[in-house]
C-alpha cells in the first residue's frame, strides 16, 4: 500500500522565522515586531531620557502580555493538534482493521471454495 508523506515545499515553509512573533506583538506593540525593532533608535532619537524610560516600560508590559498571549495560543495550538492526530489515528486505525477483516473473510472464503471443489 502506498504511503502519502506531506511535502516540505508548502506555503508554510516559506514564512519566516519570526511569523509568530509578529503575529501576536503587532497587535501589543508595533514598535516590537521584528520589522521595526531595528528603527527605534532612529524613530526616537530626539526623545528625552524620561520619555525614553517611559518607554521602555510601557515595552516591557507588551513583553509580558507577549508572553501571556504566546502561551495560550501555543497550548491551544497544541491541545488542537493532539485532538486531530487522535481522531485521524482512530479513523486510519478502523480503516486498517476493516481492511484486515476482509483479507481475513476473503482468505476463508477462498479456502471453503478450495475445500468444496
Amino acid at each position: 500500500m502506498p504511503s502519502s508523506q506531506t511535502s516540505t515545499s508548502s506555503p508554510q515553509a516559506a514564512l519566516p522565522d519570526t511569523w509568530l512573533y509578529d503575529m501576536i506583538m503587532m497587535g501589543i506593540e508595533p514598535d516590537l515586531t521584528s520589522a521595526e525593532i531595528g528603527r527605534l533608535d532612529e524613530k526616537y532619537r530626539d526623545e528625552t531620557l524620561a520619555q525614553r524610560a517611559e518607554r521602555l516600560q510601557s515595552y516591557e508590559k507588551a513583553f509580558a502580555v507577549f508572553d501571556d498571549v504566546y502561551a495560550k495560543v501555543t497550548g491551544h495550538c497544541s491541545q488542537d493538534a493532539q485532538v486531530a492526530h487522535a481522531a485521524l489515528r482512530t479513523e486510519r486505525e478502523k480503516k486498517e482493521h476493516a481492511e484486515h477483516a476482509r483479507e481475513i473473510d476473503d482468505a476463508e472464503s477462498q479456502i471453503n471454495t478450495d475445500v468444496g471443489s
